[in-house]
């Protein structure tokens, strides 16, 4: 088993989201993070996402 399966499947999923994203007008992006075995996960997910947390790219409801 290739040891990046798990990115190698992130980067499949993206390549294919960029084509109907594309398509639709929307950008998506894949921002590799290595955290060590035994290491802070979390810790590791809030600095990813910065002081803005989840808010950055959780989707808004358009109103009509």
């Amino acid at each position: 088993m290739p040891a990046d399966l798990g990115l190698a499947g992130a980067q499949l999923g993206l390549a294919d989201n960029l084509t109907t994203g594309g398509f639709l007008g929307h950008a998506y992006a894949l921002i590799p993070i290595d955290v060590p075995p035994g290491g802070d996960f979390a810790a590791a997910a809030r600095q990813a996402l910065g002081p803005r947390g989840w808010s950055w790219w959780m989707p808004r409801r358009r109103r009509c």
